[in-house]
């Protein structure tokens, strides 16, 4: 239900006798109305002076991701409609009062045709359906993303340690406490991390432009997304190091020398 910001709302006194009215929404008040009093003004609808009695908030009439447009509410009994939708509030199960619901209309004009009754969740759930769905793609994706990068990580570094493993033979033949060679290859993972989050900030904010028409509610460069998303990989890139970095520690120093 929408919110009145000025005004009043349409009621039973507003008759097909009594003085024309609509109430319009923030958006046209925005659009016709900048910086006046919309409340009092005429306006010309359906060839007849009306009085703007009320400023309604927005709706997303045409899906969320289109602008709302500016848009005028008439009492139904001064400008008839041969369609109309009815909202009925429940405390339980919608469809169980379908009946009832259908009973009633039928009482009050048996030649009114009700169709379409559904829930309002479902009437919501179909308007977004495109959406939704290409959400699902993006997020299975960017799951597969997360996926690869912590495979890539993970053989890079197993790579790096196998190379540089009479390296740290020597080290721990020195001395050098298992900590430090955990440190050493957890640091590498960390700097690599470092410059893919940072590459990839800089791709989607240069991309993310592209991707405004699936959002709703949230900008496209906004900055809690991008730093979850840092974090995310920051997390999987230094899991994905440390079987790597226990493998540095774990083997003889010895045998490492030898097959050196």
């Amino acid at each position: 239900m929408c919110r009145f910001s000025g005004g009043r709302g349409i009621t039973d006194a507003d008759g097909p006798d009594d003085e024309p009215v609509v109430v319009i929404n923030a958006a046209a008040a925005e659009r016709f109305f900048a910086g006046r009093e919309p409340i009092g003004a005429q306006v010309s609808f359906w060839g007849t002076p009306r009085t703007i009695v009320g400023v309604v908030g927005n709706e997303r009439l045409h899906g969320l991701a289109e602008a709302t447009p500016p848009a005028l509410y008439a009492p139904l009994d001064q400008v008839p409609s041969p369609t109309g939708v009815l909202l009925v509030r429940t405390t339980g199960d919608p469809m169980a009062l379908a009946g009832a619901v259908r009973a009633a209309v039928r009482e009050q004009d048996p030649a009114l045709a009700l169709y379409g009754v559904e829930p309002l969740e479902e009437t919501v759930a179909a308007s977004i359906a495109r959406e939704r769905f290409t959400t699902l793609l993006l997020t299975m994706f960017a799951a597969l993303a997360m996926v690869l990068s912590a495979i890539g990580v993970y053989g890079l570094l197993a790579f790096v340690v196998a190379q540089r493993k009479a390296e740290l033979g020597i080290r721990l033949a020195l001395g050098a406490r298992p900590r430090a060679l955990v440190g050493l290859v957890i640091g590498h993972a960390a700097r690599l991390a470092f410059v893919g989050v940072a590459l990839g900030i800089a791709g989607a904010l240069a991309g993310g432009q592209l991707l405004r028409g699936l959002l709703y509610g949230v900008a496209a460069t906004d900055a809690r997304s991008l730093a979850i998303a840092a974090v995310a990989m920051l997390a999987v890139a230094l899991l994905a190091s440390l079987a790597p970095a226990r493998r540095a520690v774990t083997g003889d120093p010895v045998q490492a020398l030898r097959a050196d």
